[in-house]
């Protein structure tokens, strides 16, 4: 792995276990150590004062948060020459902002722990009645019906909610009647085990279904079985060990953490950047495409005369532009999984 940045580029900087978020303050001059500035541990979100170090034969890989590479440093040191994107870069870089992830920082510091039916889960369910969408997780259903359910979490456009319903003790009607109903569309990365927990455990039917999985399936992923982590490093660039690996992650144990808080938090978060990611860059490009085809039929017209009558006629002529879209997504799920 080459270490070629700018000073003052926002890098993730993947470990083995580890995951940092930082600002490049020094590279040494054999190239084979970084200082970051400015430094917070992605997985728990904390901030690390002082400047951090890391080593070349530590480090398992770095990405470039996109906005640095398109608009370039403002570093003293910055040598425009090096603005050039390459494949390699592309490559090298996320396709998520700092903007994004400084918002999704700030969105996991504010979840909501809900344990009880009182005001704060009332005002919950208004929110998440009011969405379009929202992104749905269950924590340790791995099992299905066989697992008790612990905590449903739920992340709409501004805030996220974490439900306990271990604590809670069942799903109350109020959020049945938002699970069940078929909007708001529920987010989810691999729908299967859930849907089966909820329906056996919960006596929920969950409807209003978009799957990150399928819809990755459909796009023509292959049909091996893609997790949330696999799926974040195809389509947003993002390190492998981004979400923190729970292996020794207790979800049944009360009571409950703000560690695990923020690990649920996160994985709903960044399922709304995998789910807005396919649907528009993948589901809805062709459609994209024929919308701007259609929306420049008056514009890319040299003859102005001809636009003007064709404008003032009312013929709605450039109506032929407009072709149908074929989606091509007959997704086919196996059943034998």
């Amino acid at each position: 792995m080459e270490i070629n940045y700018n000073i003052g580029q926002s890098l993730i900087v993947e470990l083995e276990d580890e995951c940092f978020v930082g600002e490049l303050k020094l590279v040494n001059k054999d190239r084979t150590r970084i200082e970051l500035c400015n430094v917070f541990d992605f997985h728990t979100g904390e901030k690390i004062s002082g400047n951090q170090i890391f080593y070349k034969s530590d480090i398992k890989s770095i990405k470039i948060i996109n906005n640095d590479i398109v608009e370039g440093s403002t570093s003293g040191n910055h040598d425009p020459s090096n603005d050039i994107i390459t494949e390699a870069d592309k490559q090298a870089t996320t396709l998520l902002t700092s903007c994004e992830l400084q918002e999704i920082e700030t969105h996991c510091k504010n979840a909501q722990y809900i344990f009880k039916t009182d005001r704060y889960y009332h005002d919950a369910i208004k929110d998440m009645r009011r969405q379009n969408e929202i992104v749905l997780n269950l924590e340790s259903c791995q099992a299905g019906r066989s697992t008790r359910t612990t905590i449903i979490t739920v992340a709409t456009r501004q805030n996220v909610y974490v439900f306990d319903i271990l604590s809670l003790g069942r799903v109350y009607p109020e959020l049945k009647g938002v699970l069940e109903a078929p909007r708001p569309k529920k987010i989810i990365h691999d729908s299967r085990k859930i849907v089966d927990n909820l329906k056996y455990r919960q006596d929920v039917e969950l409807k209003g279904i978009f799957d990150t999985y399928a819809a990755h399936i459909g796009v023509g992923g292959d049909k091996s079985l893609w997790k949330l982590e696999d799926c974040l490093k195809k389509y947003l660039n993002l390190p492998e060990n981004f979400i923190i690996s729970e292996k020794n992650i207790n979800w049944h144990e009360r009571p409950f953490d703000d560690n695990r808080k923020t690990i649920t938090s996160k994985k709903v978060l960044f399922t709304y950047k995998l789910y807005e990611c396919i649907l528009h860059d993948h589901i809805l490009k062709k459609f994209y495409k024929t919308c701007e085809i259609f929306a420049n039929v008056y514009s890319n017209n040299k003859d102005s005369v001809e636009v003007a009558s064709d404008m003032a006629s009312n013929k709605n002529s450039s109506i032929n532009e407009i072709e149908d879209i074929d989606l091509d997504l007959p997704i086919e799920m196996e059943t034998d999984r």
